[in-house]
């Protein structure tokens, strides 16, 4: 039981992982993007 707990946590730190670390890229590259959009209008 207390393997199959340690399993999920680790399952569910690494999505918490990877979520993370998208929202960090996609901030990221927004804010390299949102001023060149801006200056095509």
């Amino acid at each position: 039981m207390i393997e199959l707990q340690s399993q999920y946590f680790n399952k569910v730190e690494g999505i918490k992982g990877k979520v993370v670390l998208l929202c960090f890229t996609l901030r990221k590259y927004s804010v390299l993007k949102i001023p060149t959009f801006a200056k095509a209008f």
